[in-house]
């Protein structure tokens, strides 16, 4: 680890209590798909073909939702994003047992390749009139096919109490590494970030909260007025 540059770790809402919650949604379709299974066997002796069929299609669906949860939870648990970690090599996108599931180096960023004349952006992944409710932080790396593609950061797979302290911290070091790659400003706007210090602010979010709040109020009065006019 680069001394004048300290490592940051994810920190995670309730990292113990959504595995918990997860079995016991497990545990509530199973025992759903249970009673869909006899009531289906029950349709089958006295029922008429209509509750049959809506006795089958139910209780696919539970079978089919359970599986897929246990087969995330059991099968996929070495893939499954638990921890995230910025230092001075990048950004490595961790499981529960910390062993790096994919990660991006600053060495491996490169300039832009689509014509958006900023290196590191901060892109919609939105639709429509709100799509700016939803930003993602974007990069472009190039492979070992020596192409080069965008890449989204995604700080969203996991609920991190410290997402922008995070993205702050990578940003430190594509300053510190990487000096020759252009931020695109809406950046800091869009994550809440200092300019200078690429902290984490709290006033800016929250002015960014009002402004949000607020279009959704007119948008919705003005909803209203169409509906009560029109109607």
């Amino acid at each position: 680890m680069n001394e004048t540059f300290p490592e940051m770790k994810s920190e995670i809402y309730g990292d113990r209590l959504f595995p918990l919650l997860r079995w016991i949604i497990i545990i509530i379709l199973t025992g759903a798909g249970v009673g869909l299974l006899v009531g289906l066997i029950t349709a089958m002796i006295t029922g008429p073909v209509s509750s049959i069929i809506i006795f089958f299609f139910l209780f696919i669906i539970t079978g089919s939702l359970t599986g897929f949860l246990i087969y995330e939870t059991v099968g996929l648990k070495d893939q499954r994003i638990c921890n995230i970690l910025v230092n001075d090599k990048g950004i490595s996108f961790l499981n529960r047992e910390d062993t790096t599931i994919f990660e991006i180096k600053y060495e491996d960023l490169a300039f832009d390749a689509e014509g958006y004349k900023q290196d590191i952006l901060s892109v919609s992944s939105g639709v429509g009139k709100f799509s700016s409710f939803k930003m993602n932080l974007c990069v472009f790396i190039k492979g070992k096919d020596q192409k080069i593609r965008k890449r989204f950061v995604n700080f969203n797979s996991i609920p991190l109490k410290n997402k922008y302290a995070l993205m702050g911290h990578f940003l430190k070091g594509v300053r510190l590494f990487r000096p020759e790659l252009n931020i695109d400003p809406r950046v800091y706007r869009d994550f809440y970030l200092d300019e200078k210090s690429l902290r984490f602010d709290p006033e800016i979010r929250r002015k960014d909260f009002i402004i949000k709040a607020i279009s959704i109020t007119v948008a919705f009065l003005i909803l209203i007025l169409v509906f009560y006019y029109t109607g």
